[in-house]
């Protein structure tokens, strides 16, 4: 071009896939936000305070995680009667930052029911766990033996410190009792370590529960086991 003035070209392309132009959406384009739906069961805690009043004021604690949870007005009738029982959650989580506590992790809440005396609480029970380990050592013998149950029910059982070992295959029904197990007990309750340190040559149980979301490890012995209901109860289960 000669002398002052401006130019400018127009170019036509497909818009297949194309959401977005400049930070403004595409005319006609329907568009599929992020989101995380959760299915969780545990304890519920009402009249929860925070730094800042930075909470929704009830929380639910499952296997060490604690969330928060946004209500409707109606259904914060009902979480109030439910305080301290073991509920069953469905909903949206979402990440918020918070001033003082950090990030905060809340559940906007669809559904709300009480878990109380149901053996076949509907769970997202293939989630609930995807390795346990239990370590067994001591005895007269020094025995050392770990035992391994994958989330599709592989089981390998090795003596000392071999890598190899023995592979089986849990029954159906049997490894459905351990993700119920795994999934219905909140493991905040559980001791981390349980010993007996004048006992002479008993066995000691060393587990270590890997959820997806965290590896949670307990250590008791032949003597403090029987008070260990959550632990002992798994332990058969495995046998």
């Amino acid at each position: 071009m000669g002398g002052s003035g401006f130019g400018h070209v127009i170019v036509k392309i497909p818009n297949d896939g194309v959401q977005f132009v400049n930070g403004f959406p595409v005319p006609g384009k329907q568009l599929i936000e992020d989101s995380v739906q959760v299915n969780v069961v545990g304890t519920l805690t009402t009249g929860v305070m925070a730094i800042g009043g930075e909470t929704t004021g009830t929380t639910i604690t499952s296997s060490d995680i604690v969330w928060e949870l946004m209500f409707t007005e109606k259904q914060s009738a009902q979480a109030s009667e439910l305080n301290g029982k073991k509920v069953k959650v469905t909903g949206q989580l979402e990440k918020r930052k918070g001033v003082e506590i950090g990030d905060r992790w809340i559940v906007s809440v669809t559904s709300l029911e009480t878990a109380e005396n149901s053996d076949e609480l509907n769970v997202d029970t293939n989630s609930s766990f995807r390795r346990i380990m239990v370590q067994t050592s001591g005895g007269i013998a020094g025995l050392v033996q770990h035992k391994f149950v994958f989330a599709d029910g592989s089981v390998k059982v090795t003596q000392g410190g071999a890598a190899d070992g023995e592979m089986s295959k849990l029954t159906a029904e049997k490894l459905k009792a351990i993700k119920l197990h795994v999934a219905n007990t909140d493991w905040s309750k559980v001791p981390r370590e349980s010993r007996d340190r004048g006992l002479a040559d008993g066995m000691q149980y060393d587990f270590e529960i890997d959820t997806g979301f965290q590896r949670l490890t307990f250590t008791v012995d032949s003597s403090t086991l029987r008070n260990q209901k959550p632990l002992r109860r798994l332990l058969e289960l495995m046998r």
